[in-house]
C-alpha cells in the first residue's frame, strides 16, 4: 500500500521534469540495464520543439537525472530531473509503448513496463493515468499533483511490487495483485484492487487526498480498507507505520507524504 501511493506520487512528479508547458510522448519503447539504455519512438517533442517518425532514443543516468537523446531528422535532448527512487535504483528497465500527453490535462498510458532491483520490483502492464493540471499554480509539479487530487482516473492490468506484496502479505498472507482501480473527484478517493491470497478477493478503499504546495505534502486520510467483508484498516496502518521515513510519515488515519 505504501509503495503503491508514494510510487503514484514520485511518478507525477517525473513526468513535469521536462520543465516545459506541453509535452508529448508516443509510442516509445526502450530497454534499459544501468546506466544505460536505448530504444524508438513515434514522436518526442516539448514546447518550441517536435521530432517525428521514427526515432532513435538513447538514454543514460546521471546520479538522479537520466539523459535522453533523440536522433531522426533533427537531434533533441531532454532530461529527467530528480527521477523516482524506482528508476534511479533499478538494475533493469524495459518499457513498451509508452504515452504521455502533458497540456491542458496530463494523459498517460504504458503498455508494459518493469523496473527491477535487488531491493525490489515494480511491474506494470496496462497502465492508464488521466489527471486534471491546476494552471493556477506556478510550478508544474504543484499543478499536476493538486489537479490529481482533485481529479484523477487510474487503472491498471497489473500494479505489482515485491515491496508492496512483502508488506501486503504480512496482513492478508501471501498476495498477488493484478489489477488496480484508482479515482479521485473533489479530494475524495476510492480504491480497487482485484487480491489473490490464500482467500482471493477485491481490496477496497475510500478516504480523502490533499495536496500543500507550499509544503510539498501530500496528506492522505485512510477511511477503510476492506478485504472482501473484512476490515483490515488497523492492519494495514501497523505495517505502514513499519515503514516509516523522512518522506513518509503515519498517524492514523492520516499518511503524510513529503514529495519535495
Amino acid at each position: 500500500m505504501r509503495n503503491l501511493f508514494l510510487g503514484l506520487g514520485l511518478a507525477f512528479y517525473s513526468t513535469l521534469s521536462f520543465s516545459a508547458s506541453a509535452v508529448q510522448v508516443q509510442n516509445f519503447s526502450f530497454e534499459y540495464k544501468d546506466p544505460q539504455g536505448s530504444g524508438m519512438a513515434k514522436v518526442f517533442s516539448r514546447s518550441g520543439f517536435f521530432t517525428s517518425g521514427q526515432l532513435e532514443v538513447s538514454v543514460e543516468r546521471n546520479d538522479k537525472n537520466f539523459r535522453i537523446v533523440t536522433s531522426g531528422a533533427e537531434t533533441e535532448e531532454f532530461e529527467f530531473h530528480d527521477a523516482p527512487s524506482f528508476m534511479v535504483g533499478a538494475e533493469t528497465i524495459s518499457v513498451k509503448e509508452f504515452n504521455l500527453a502533458f497540456n491542458q490535462n496530463i494523459d498517460l498510458s504504458v503498455k508494459q513496463a518493469s523496473f527491477n532491483s535487488r531491493a525490489d520490483s515494480l511491474n506494470l502492464d496496462n497502465f492508464v493515468l488521466h489527471c486534471s493540471r491546476d494552471s493556477s499554480l506556478k510550478e508544474e509539479m504543484d499543478q499536476i499533483l493538486n489537479g490529481c487530487t482533485k481529479k484523477m482516473s487510474l487503472t491498471s492490468g497489473k500494479f505489482s511490487s515485491s515491496s508492496m506484496g512483502e508488506a501486503m502479505a504480512e496482513v492478508l498472507s501471501g498476495v498477488g495483485v493484478s489489477s488496480v482501480d484508482f479515482k479521485i473527484n473533489e479530494g475524495k478517493y476510492n480504491l480497487q484492487g482485484q487480491v489473490k491470497a490464500q482467500i482471493s478477493g477485491r481490496v477496497k478503499s475510500s478516504g480523502e487526498a490533499k495536496y500543500d504546495a507550499q509544503t510539498g505534502i501530500l496528506t492522505l486520510k485512510i477511511s477503510e480498507v476492506k478485504f472482501g467483508i473484512l476490515n483490515i484498516t488497523g492492519k494495514v496502518f501497523d505495517e505502514l507505520r513499519k515503514n516509516e521515513s523522512a518522506s513518509l510519515k503515519v498517524k492514523q488515519p492520516y499518511l503524510y507524504i513529503t514529495l519535495k
